[in-house]
């Protein structure tokens, strides 16, 4: 199996992330730290390092003390639509993906919850990648026609300013983590008129993450 590009990790040696999905991982065989940790939950290091010959004792090591040091919010229990802005805060945000690839990438950035009355946007969201075009299966990319009706749904519906796909990111994107790009906020004002004010200052065309519930 070909192995992913890796970035290594700014804070805990020996620790790498999938350079598409953001991912922390270890190894040579590049095993991700969210599946070490869950195996270290029943089993002990040693007995771990025993039946795992992909995982040595510093893999290990590295893994745990990634999950020790370096601040994880996990979105798995969000019910709601959310965007993930990239900025340096030292705090990284994840959220189940990929549909039933099940996929955990992570994003160092700021958290912003977007309003969505019913949970419509992310009901519609779902419905997409779950139809006849993905089937659940959105794990690798997606396509313009996507991008096109992502962008329909979000826009200029909201005042941290206008949103659009990242064409750019396109096959770095997959359901339930879109690559986006935040427009300047202060074009709220000349999309919903100057008394409005932008409820997001000091980011200007950033990048982004479109995030929500995946569907398995």
């Amino acid at each position: 199996m070909q192995q992913p590009q890796r970035l290594a990790d700014r804070h805990v040696s020996d620790v790498w992330h999938d350079e598409r999905t953001g991912e922390a991982i270890v190894g040579d065989r590049s095993v991700p730290v969210r599946t070490v940790l869950d195996l270290l939950a029943v089993t002990s290091p040693e007995d771990l390092a025993r039946a795992r010959p992909d995982l040595s004792q510093a893999d290990i090591q590295a893994a745990l003390r990634y999950a020790a040091e370096v601040p994880l919010v996990d979105l798995n229990d969000y019910e709601g639509l959310g965007l993930v802005v990239q900025r340096d805060t030292g705090v990284r945000y994840s959220n189940q993906t990929g549909g039933g690839s099940v996929h955990h990438p992570e994003l160092e950035g700021l958290f912003i919850p977007l309003p969505d009355p019913r949970r419509g946007i992310a009901r519609r969201l779902t419905s997409h990648f779950t139809g006849p075009k993905w089937r659940g299966g959105c794990d690798r990319g997606i396509d313009d026609e996507t991008a096109r009706f992502i962008d329909g749904l979000i826009g200029a519906r909201y005042w941290i300013g206008p949103l659009h796909v990242d064409r750019d990111q396109l096959q770095r994107s997959e359901e339930a983590w879109i690559w986006v790009r935040l427009g300047d906020p202060d074009d709220v004002k000349k999309i919903y008129g100057e008394r409005i004010e932008p409820s997001l200052h000091g980011v200007r065309d950033a990048r982004a993450v479109l995030t929500w519930p995946n569907s398995d």
